[in-house]
């Protein structure tokens, strides 16, 4: 689990709020070596207020980003060999996830669970570990720790054949997604 460290104002100074685990922290009991913590969110319009709040995760808040709003997450995932293993129950790790992470799990796909995609663009930063992106047509590329990727909205999976978990810091910006957009180069 990773540590969570926010810092904020009180009386016109700078204080730390808070220092501990994130309240959207998830650990899989099924899938073991998969951590999930949502660590902060920022709405559309974020502000910087003497009045600072401890915590940006509540009850009504999405994990993935509206357009224009920010998510940071820690991301651990498990050897794929994991679920190789004769004792894995998918179906239990499947039902887990989607009872937790029911947003995650609405954007997966049958057929391939591990590839999925979201509005969103996302920078992802590998901290610890080797793991493969990869995206349609088994397209794929292996990233090292300090590689980062912009990751444009596509349908994407990341595989981690080595033998033990890869760590992935992941900001996402909630996007509108286009058909046929044009950029000026």
């Amino acid at each position: 689990m990773v540590r969570r460290i926010v810092t904020g104002h009180k009386d016109g100074k700078a204080v730390f709020l808070g220092d501990g685990l994130s309240p959207g922290t998830f650990v899989s009991e099924r899938l073991p070596g998969l951590e999930l913590s949502w660590m902060w969110a920022t709405p559309e319009q974020p502000c910087i207020t003497t009045r600072s709040e401890p915590e940006s995760i509540g009850v009504d808040t999405r994990m993935l980003p509206y357009v224009g709003e920010t998510r940071l997450l820690y991301l651990q995932l498990p050897p794929d060999s994991t679920m190789l293993r004769e004792d894995f129950d998918a179906a239990a790790a499947g039902q887990e996830f989607a009872q937790k992470q029911p947003e995650m799990a609405a954007v997966r796909e049958l057929k391939d669970p591990a590839m999925h995609r979201t509005d969103s663009i996302d920078y992802v930063i590998v901290l610890e570990g080797e793991v493969y992106l990869e995206l349609d047509d088994q397209n794929r590329v292996l990233l090292k720790p300090n590689d980062m990727v912009v990751q444009n909205g596509t349908r994407h999976a990341w595989r981690n054949g080595g033998d033990r978990p890869v760590k992935l810091a992941v900001i996402m910006l909630g996007a509108r997604r286009v058909d046929g957009a044009s950029t000026n180069a």
